[in-house]
């Protein structure tokens, strides 16, 4: 390991600024407790980003992203404010760009990470201000309404999200985080068009070939679809059949909304 005594002699380490930022990343892999945070090397690397060749610049701050992100999904929530400045210091300095575009899980990803911390109203200004960057021309106008309406949700501006979602996609992927997201909108408004696009979309999921939904895919919206609808047949204010569909969530291993799903059922 790099961090090995003696293995590289301390006055290099002091007078080589990428091999001292790379040592202090090393130990954010190596410890379960570093000395130095991610927060510290984020500063430390903006202080000294003049000294730091282009490649290796994207190269450290992809990391710290990623790492944030993960620290995030393992369910350290106190990663996200920390992430949300780094994408917006990255995203002005232009380090997220892939030949001058945004890739679509970029863009959605920084929406969803300022959602999170409050900044809806700048993710609103964002999702305008840079979908012309976006790859895929013909596509740019669905990634940016299915983007829009994810954040208007979150606001509980529930008609105008609705509004906002594009009608189809042909990216797959995006096309169930679509239809997956109506769903809720029809729930949460309380609509009567629920049971009948809820059997539409449950119908698409256990029919589709694997070559448009993998197993995987499969098992993650259909768990979803299934404990929606126990959700929606749960009496109000019944107890046991509210822990019974609660334990049901939890206990899956591949499903999704999860946390929006224990929501529904616990406000029952």
């Amino acid at each position: 390991m790099l961090t090995h005594p003696g293995f590289i002699p301390k006055e290099d380490i002091e007078n080589n600024f990428l091999l001292n930022l790379s040592l202090k990343i090393n130990e954010q892999l190596a410890s379960e407790r570093p000395a130095v945070t991610i927060r510290e090397i984020f500063d430390h690397l903006q202080e000294n980003e003049h000294r730091i060749d282009p490649v290796s610049r994207q190269n450290f701050y992809a990391y710290l992203r990623n790492l944030c992100t993960i620290l995030v999904q393992m369910g350290d929530a106190s990663f996200v404010e920390l992430l949300h400045q780094i994408q917006r210091d990255n995203l002005r300095k232009g380090y997220l760009f892939v030949d001058g575009k945004l890739t679509p899980s970029a863009y959605l990803n920084i929406v969803r990470t300022a959602v999170r911390v409050g900044r809806q109203e700048w993710a609103l200004e964002f999702i305008e201000a840079y979908k012309a960057y976006l790859f895929n021309e013909e596509a740019k106008h669905d990634y940016a309404g299915l983007t829009k309406a994810e954040c208007l949700f979150s606001l509980k501006r529930y008609e105008e999200a609705l509004e906002a979602l594009p009608a189809t996609f042909t990216d797959t992927l995006y096309l169930t985080h679509c239809r997956r997201l109506e769903l809720k909108i029809y729930y949460e408004l309380g609509s009567d068009l629920l049971p009948y696009k809820l059997d539409a979309y449950k119908m698409f999921v256990s029919r589709a070939s694997k070559k448009v939904l993998s197993d995987t895919l499969r098992e993650f919206e259909g768990n979803f679809a299934n404990l929606l609808l126990q959700i929606m047949q749960c009496p109000p204010r019944h107890r046991a059949k509210k822990e019974k569909i609660t334990e049901r969530i939890k206990e899956k291993k591949s499903i999704a909304d999860r946390e929006w799903l224990l929501e529904k059922i616990a406000a029952l």
